[in-house]
């Protein structure tokens, strides 16, 4: 038996109605997310300079900037689990999206297993590097470890956000987004 025409266009309306549905959705999440997001950045600014100075400022930002770089790691399983999360929900394979889930979530704690231990012995060279005052010396090198374990740590929240965004979420990805930051 044949759909009428009438059948088909009724559903090719609920499902472009429903695709209309989801990208409001989506965008609005996003929108929402990114002024969290650059509400949160205008007021850190302020009490981390009170806090700690013009030049201590510029000294966390430099070590946050160099901490970073452990970050890239991350970006590749990051990729990755898009990708293939995609992949298992265009197929509705949902076992496999949490096999990906569980896979991404192991391998950020491997990450940071293995660099986190690396950003304890090179905080002495790394503030050297940075050319940080002898009087904040100490302290940087201090910082530079817990830095980086925050960085490292938040490769959890990339894997969610990428399973999220593998199943079509897009909107949803930025609100997890702007709540690790703020946590």
């Amino acid at each position: 038996m044949s759909e009428s025409s009438g059948e088909s266009d009724a559903r090719e309306g609920l499902s472009r109605a429903r695709i209309e549905q989801r990208l409001l959705a989506n965008s609005g999440l996003i929108i929402a997310a990114r002024v969290v997001t650059a509400c949160l950045s205008l007021a850190a600014i302020p009490v981390l300079v009170s806090r700690l100075g013009v030049a201590g400022y510029g000294t966390w930002e430099a070590l946050l900037a160099l901490a970073s770089l452990t970050s890239m790691f991350q970006g590749a399983v990051s990729g990755t689990l898009v990708w293939r999360v995609s992949e298992a929900y265009g197929t509705g394979d949902i076992a496999e999206i949490r096999r990906l889930a569980r896979l991404g979530a192991g391998a950020s704690w491997a990450l940071f297993g293995l660099l986190w231990p690396l950003a304890w012995v090179l905080r002495g060279p790394a503030v050297h590097f940075l050319r940080v005052s002898s009087e904040t010396r100490h302290v940087a090198s201090e910082m530079f470890p817990v830095v980086a374990a925050l960085i490292l740590l938040g490769g959890l929240s990339e894997t969610l956000e990428a399973v999220v965004s593998g199943c079509q979420r897009t909107g949803l990805v930025n609100v997890v987004s702007a709540i690790a930051q703020i946590l």
